[in-house]
Order: structure tokens, then sequence, then C-alpha cells
């Protein structure tokens, strides 16, 4: 009975061996902006040599859209797709278009087929407008002080100088002697 179990999980090792090299598409990473022509990598893993060579990738039919609920825009007819290999030696597959992209939000899917398999994968891309450079910080704003107007100069007409008149001299008044009338003194008791 042991026996029987090891060569069960020995033969699903080995079949499930054979699927796990199928090849997969990985995430996709734009590099390009509304308003221009798409520029787009997906990245291809476990693919061998022979099948990147005979990978062909396209739009899915309309039918897959259809049947997934996904509306399908005319600018998807437009997509290129070419399998390339980064300097790394890491395979992936460029996605251009001709025309520029005008909708920041694109739901598609992908088909890729190659002599052992098909695959099928969705992709939703959010494209971002351009990065605007950074604005030059205005000039600080000086406040603008009103001044009143000056006030009007207006000339009196000219007036003639007359030599001013020598002051008078003023004699001291006569000290008076005292007990005279005019005089103040201590007041006496009732």
């Amino acid at each position: 009975m042991f026996r029987k179990a090891v060569v069960a999980t020995a033969l699903l090792c080995l079949t499930a061996s054979s699927n796990v090299l199928a090849i997969g598409l990985g995430d996709i990473e734009i590099h390009s902006t509304l308003n221009d022509p798409l520029s787009a990598v997906v990245e291809l893993t476990s693919a061998s040599k022979e099948e990147l060579q005979e990978l062909k990738i396209t739009i899915a039919s309309r039918e897959s859209f259809d049947k997934l609920g996904i509306s399908r825009p005319v600018i998807l007819d437009d997509f290129r797709f070419n399998v390339e290999q980064l300097p790394g030696g890491k395979p992936v597959i460029r996605i251009t278009t001709r025309q520029p992209v005008r909708e920041p939000y694109l739901d598609f899917l992908i088909e890729a087929t190659w002599s052992k398999g098909r695959l099928l994968r969705q992709y939703t891309l959010l494209v971002d407008p351009p990065v605007t450079m950074p604005a030059i910080p205005p000039a600080p704003r000086v406040p603008v002080v009103r001044q009143a107007p000056p006030p009007e100069v207006v000339q009196a007409p000219p007036v003639a100088r007359v030599p001013a008149a020598k002051p008078a001299i003023v004699a001291p008044a006569p000290v008076m002697a005292s007990g005279g009338a005019d005089n103040y003194g201590p007041v006496k008791r009732s």
C-alpha cells in the first residue's frame, strides 16, 4: 500500500512539473503618457527559447471580450506586439501603438499561443498624464503702497515786506513804600 502511494505521488509530480514550465505572462509596465503613442512591456516567465520563437501574441477575439463582459475600444486594433529579450536576457513582450492613446483607462485581453498551449490574460492600464516640469515659483509680490498725491502748491501773491518795528522799552514799575494801600501784610484776628 505504501508503494502505491509513492508511485502515485511520483507520477503526479512528473505531470505537474511539465505544466509548471509553461509560458506565463507577468506584470505590465507602461513607459508612455496620455496623448502619446503607447509603449509598454509585459514580462514573460518560464519560457524556453523554442517556445519564444513560436510564440504569437495578439489582442484576444471579440468573442473572448464578450464572454468576459469587457468592452473593446477601437484603439486595441492599433496595438503591436514584439517578443524581445532585454539586455540582461529577460524575455518581454513590447506593446506599442502608432496612434496616441487618448483614454486614461484601458482594459484589454492578450492572447498568447504557441505549440503547447494557449493563454489569455486581462490587463488594465491607467495611463497617467504627462508630468509637467515643476513651475518656477512666482516672484514674491511687493505690496503696493499708494501714497496720497502731493498737495498742490499754491503760491500766495507776494507780500511787501515792512521792516519790523523795534520793540518798545518798558520801564520797571515803581516800588511803593511799605504801609501803603496796595500793600498786604499779616492779618490780625477779628
